[in-house]
């Protein structure tokens, strides 16, 4: 139990830290891109690849229940992209939803997959 909320910690830290060093690069960034485009890199890379990391990190970490873990730990990314929906039209807060939980599906997937393959790992290191 204290492994796991260990785990989540570390994959809110994580998510965090890795928004905030998105933000950094970006701000490099803006002097030669325009706004908009810089939303899109936040949109269709930025967040799948923060959703990426995090879901491997606690796929690594976690020994059971290595999805569940990633979706709480991915909570800050969810609260912080749908608290801007309610100023968008419903089309784009449709976008952004889609988005969002398409970002948590990557979590959730790559960090069953990485618990399952280390798993398997340390059984055939076992034998």
């Amino acid at each position: 139990m204290v492994r796991q909320i260990f785990v989540v910690l570390l994959g809110m830290l994580l998510n965090v830290l890795l928004a905030a060093a998105g933000g950094f690069f970006l701000y490099k960034l803006s002097d030669i891109w325009p706004e908009h485009t810089l939303g899109a890199i936040v949109r269709y890379l930025g967040n799948p690849f923060i959703a990426f990391l995090v879901g491997a990190v606690v796929g690594i970490l976690a020994k059971n229940r290595a999805a569940l873990l990633a979706l709480l730990s991915l909570t800050p990314m969810v609260v912080g992209t749908l608290s801007f929906v309610r100023r968008l039209s419903f089309s784009h807060m449709l976008l952004m939803a889609t988005l969002t939980f398409a970002n948590l599906a990557i979590g959730m997937v790559v960090a069953a997959f990485v618990a399952k393959n280390r798993a398997r790992s340390e059984i055939s290191l076992q034998n």
